[in-house]
């Protein structure tokens, strides 16, 4: 079955983004601005690009805030702890991240808490379905980024935190971040293979209905230096078209996961090191749309914008908004 309605695209807009909102933005239904930093208080940290928000306003975009616990490098869990938690952090949180979505005339708050205690599991349903209760009375959305999992696993590290069912309710939809099955700290491997993406997309479905599913694009990649392994650093596609200028060096499709990857020798390394490169290419979209598509989910939400191959945008507009017949 081929769902007709078109997919709804919304854009992750962070630091690169802007040159991609401008050329592209008749492509999307709205951004998340990646404005609001959570204090372990409940205050927030802003940082509201105005020419973003100004024009995507101004060309009909929705427009809604992110809310989240990212602190230099990592999504820090003592900031979430404490205001799911504490009393007195969590009424201060609801507040003020009300108040910035009207001063600031936003269409409704993105949460993207991550790297949640699974012990916090119950505390986290509960807040977002106070946050939501006072957003409505202001007419104001909510939605939610949760991690992307295959199974229901309350004591899973990184995703037990999150029940989806329960979460369900307090949004208007959820996004699914069907990405990072291989992360920057551990080894190198595809961000999203193809049947662990299917397995996200198959298990959220299960859980939530079609209306309330918008599963991520990644459209980034990670760099690992190799033997040993360390830290990757994240590539972009201005980074790809570099890496394979100076080293000579084709970024490939691996067929079997269905993602891009190369691998190079860096001799101006004080080791010569070798890298290990995957990226989430315009192949990987279009079978990544395609599956959207035919599965009738809301949509998705691209992470993150101008950091892209611009035929990405060549797909959303031939696979996710394209009518088509059903089948």
């Amino acid at each position: 079955m081929v769902h007709n309605r078109a997919a709804e695209v919304w854009g992750y807009f962070g630091e690169e983004s802007m040159p991609s909102l401008e050329k592209y933005y008749n492509l999307l239904n709205g951004i998340f601005g990646w404005w609001f930093l959570l204090t372990s208080e409940g205050f927030l940290r802003e940082s509201v690009n105005l020419r973003a928000l100004e024009f995507a306003r101004s060309h009909g975009l929705l427009v809604q805030g992110t809310v989240h616990n990212f602190v230099q490098t990592r999504f820090v869990r003592e900031i979430a702890h404490s205001v799911l938690t504490d009393p007195r952090a969590k009424g201060r949180a609801i507040s003020n991240i009300i108040a910035a979505m009207a001063r600031y005339r936003l269409d409704g708050a993105h949460i993207d808490l991550e790297n949640v205690d699974p012990n916090d599991r119950q505390a986290l349903t509960q807040f977002m379905k106070d946050l939501s209760e006072a957003a409505r009375r202001q007419g104001l959305m909510v939605t939610q980024a949760v991690p992307g999992k295959t199974e229901e696993n309350p004591r899973h590290p990184w995703s037990g935190g999150f029940d989806y069912r329960a979460l369900e309710p307090s949004s208007d939809w959820l996004v699914i971040m069907a990405y990072e099955e291989h992360s920057a700290t551990g080894p190198p491997g595809p961000l999203a293979s193809y049947n662990w993406y299917r397995r996200v997309k198959d298990f959220a479905i299960s859980q939530l209905p079609l209306d309330k599913i918008m599963i991520t694009t990644g459209v980034y990649g990670y760099d690992w230096p190799v033997a040993p392994v360390e830290t990757a650093t994240t590539v972009t596609y201005a980074d790809i078209l570099r890496i394979t200028e100076v080293y000579q060096v084709p970024l490939t499709f691996a067929p079997d996961v269905r993602e891009c990857t190369l691998a190079y020798r860096a001799p101006d390394t004080p080791e010569g090191r070798w890298h290990v490169v995957w990226y989430q290419c315009p192949e990987a979209a279009e079978w990544k749309f395609r599956l959207i598509r035919e599965n009738g989910v809301r949509g998705t939400a691209i992470w993150q914008m101008g950091q892209e191959d611009p035929r990405v945008w060549e797909l959303v507009a031939s696979i996710l908004l394209a009518p088509l017949s059903q089948s």
